[in-house]
């Protein structure tokens, strides 16, 4: 036997690896190509709820929207509003995120909001940078949370957050305290970032909206109360119609009804 042999089979299955990769990275790309607006949702707390509500507000305005959400029940959500509950046959992965966006091509949404599932701070920056490459990020805020994985300390979680930010596209969060970390993060990607600020949304002052109250938002002709993350969520609404979306418009805030959402606030009675 050739003492070569072996290097060459070594050497053909490191080709067919190669090649086998190099096929994977042009058929993702080719999925992002056909996905014009990708919104990426990261943070501690509440990136569920904030996905679901930017995808209500999208579609409330005439877009095609399908969400992905990895909070208590994963899911797809079509443009039509059905829910597709994620069957998984072994422990979450972030390969699911590839596998979620070539099949929310199917649908052929103008947009597209996933949520976050990586914790590991490499896994949050390889799956914005490699796999979403959003055309628009959100950061909801940053706790101290799952501190044995992104920690020990607050701060530590605020820069793994940071992370996912995007590349030369618009970061969006309504962090206050390690804000700062997020701006270093934009510069460095050439990002624009975007506070939550209340003063910047036209009608919010007569939805009896204040910048930094517990429950503020208007979405419908009555006042709904939501929280704080929501005027964040219009502001991103906003800028998407008009920057991707010019020929269709867009409608005003206030003339619509908000899409239903998960959670409520009801004041008790009696």
């Amino acid at each position: 036997m050739s003492p070569y042999l072996p290097i060459g089979i070594l050497g053909s299955i490191a080709l067919v690896i190669i090649t086998l990769g190099i096929l994977e990275v042009l058929l993702h790309r080719a999925v992002l190509a056909r996905l014009p607006v990708r919104i990426h949702v990261n943070g501690t707390r509440g990136k569920t709820s904030v996905a679901r509500l930017i995808s209500a507000g999208l579609r409330a305005g005439g877009l095609r929207v399908c969400t992905k959400t990895t909070g208590s029940f994963a899911s797809i959500c079509a443009p039509d509003g059905n829910q597709y509950p994620l069957h998984r046959q072994d422990l979450p992965n972030i390969i699911e995120q590839m596998r979620v966006l070539r099949r929310l091509v199917g649908f052929k949404p103008d947009a597209v909001v996933v949520e976050c599932m990586a914790l590991q701070p490499q896994y949050q920056m390889l799956t914005e940078l490699h796999m979403m490459k959003s055309t628009h990020g959100v950061i909801t805020n940053a706790r101290a949370d799952h501190l044995d994985i992104m920690g020990p300390t607050p701060d530590d979680v605020a820069l793994a957050l940071a992370g996912s930010t995007p590349r030369k596209a618009t970061l969006y969060t309504a962090e206050q305290k390690y804000l700062d970390v997020f701006k270093r993060a934009a510069e460095f990607n050439l990002v624009a970032i975007a506070r939550d600020n209340t003063r910047q949304i036209p009608g919010a002052a007569k939805c009896g909206v204040q910048r930094g109250a517990r429950n503020a938002a208007c979405l419908g002709t009555r006042p709904e109360r939501r929280h704080p993350r929501g005027i964040a969520c219009i502001r991103l609404r906003t800028q998407i119609r008009w920057q991707h979306f010019p020929g269709r418009g867009l409608p005003a805030a206030r003339r619509r009804h908000p899409a239903p959402l998960p959670c409520r606030l009801h004041q008790p009675t009696g």
